[in-house]
């Protein structure tokens, strides 16, 4: 099993990367590390104050609505919104998630909520630039479709978010991802360091990154239409992820919730039912565990705003460390047919996804993980289906 560490030391030589685990605890703690980070400069002039994010919700006015994304939230058959969803549908508080806004840099105040496209319902921490969390409904009938994948990326659908689009992911962020160097600059000293913090070596070691979906494409799929594919290509919906990461094991798990849709829609066919795989995918990003790593048109740093080293180019977007799924299938009768999890650290490694059959026990070891290397950090672990207590 892969053990949590504080930090990755990279081995370098001319022609390959190694990785290794450093099993201490950051010198500076949890407490130091998130002064820090709250005390960054910003990277542009903002419309609206910190700390605040101001945006149209689950359910905007006149657009689609993510309501139905969240079991509990629609009747399983006709869609009408059931009463606990339509005492707060902007937020959907007691069916959404859960203690996700601990995990944001700023206060609960700088996250907002977001529907994209009626496919993705997301959680976004306006000073990080980054979704906590995004959720859809997988239709059993249509999981596997095969719609395009266009891969045009946009901004967001969000009237309000693109009010003030300092606060949104862009193309210049994520530019040349494929000869970035995978060293950090230091804000102490302005060096280009490696994860270990020992001092990068040159040539600098190179290694792909990608605008990493939440919600995955081919989940998309499952909203029957052209449409849900292309609402998953949003900065709102993506995050920085190492390439091999994402194209490697984290994709074959992706390809995995799909299965588990087609497998459960079958099981409830034979008793003349249909299926829904409700997903939320999620983060705990480097700023909050312990060892802060933000992405932008510089590359890596370890700080948030502009390089020093580097004229006209930043750091604007929070890396996360952690990557995890969570899903419960429905028949529509209301059986609970199958729930399950898995999760992985945003490493260059071989490690293997870990594989769980409920939230509550992914979230347990995640846990347990943290506590290894920061033994300062603490969460309450999020409840991820509040309203279906029995998918947890």
């Amino acid at each position: 099993m892969m053990e949590m560490s504080s930090a990755l030391i990279m081995l370098v030589t001319a022609t390959n990367i190694v990785w290794s685990a450093n099993l201490t605890a950051p010198a500076d703690g949890g407490e130091s590390l998130r002064s820090r980070v709250n005390s960054r400069a910003d990277t542009g002039k903002r419309v609206l104050p910190p700390g605040v994010c101001s945006t149209n919700g689950f359910s905007p006015t006149g657009l689609s609505d993510c309501v139905c994304n969240f079991a509990g939230a629609c009747d399983l058959n006709t869609g009408a919104k059931t009463a606990a969803a339509k005492k707060d549908l902007t937020n959907l508080d007691g069916v959404a998630p859960k203690d996700m806004d601990q995990f944001a840099i700023g206060t609960p105040s700088s996250v907002g909520t977001i529907c994209e496209g009626g496919t993705v319902a997301i959680l976004y921490d306006c000073d990080a630039r980054i979704p906590l969390y995004a959720a859809t409904v997988i239709e059993g009938a249509n999981a596997g479709g095969k719609f395009k994948r266009k891969d045009c990326w946009k901004r967001s659908t969000d009237l309000q978010l693109l009010g003030n689009k300092n606060l949104l992911a862009e193309d210049k962020d994520y530019s040349n991802l494929n000869t970035r160097f995978y060293c950090y600059e230091d804000s102490a000293s302005s060096n280009l360091l490696q994860w270990d913090g020992q001092p990068c070596p040159i040539p600098h070691p190179k290694l792909s990154i990608h605008r990493g979906h939440m919600i995955a494409a081919q989940y998309g799929q499952g909203h029957g239409q052209q449409a849900g594919v292309d609402a998953t290509f949003t900065y709102t919906n993506a995050v920085p992820q190492i390439g091999p990461f994402n194209s490697g094991k984290w994709r074959v798990a992706e390809s995995g919730v799909i299965k588990r849709a087609t497998n459960c829609q079958q099981n409830a066919a034979k008793n003349g039912h249909d299926a829904k795989v409700y997903v939320v995918v999620g983060v705990v990003p480097s700023s909050f565990v312990g060892e802060p790593r933000f992405f932008g048109s510089a590359g890596f740093g370890n700080f948030q705003g502009m390089s020093k080293t580097t004229p006209l180019k930043d750091y604007r977007v929070s890396f996360p460390e952690i990557m995890w799924t969570a899903g419960c299938c429905i028949h529509t009768d209301g059986t609970i047919a199958e729930k399950f999890a898995f999760w992985r650290r945003n490493w260059p490694t071989k490690d293997a996804v870990r594989q769980f059959s409920s939230a509550s026990g992914m979230f347990a070891d995640i846990q347990t993980e943290i506590t290894k290397a920061w033994p300062t950090i603490t969460f309450k672990v999020p409840t991820i289906f509040p309203e279906e207590t029995n998918c947890e």
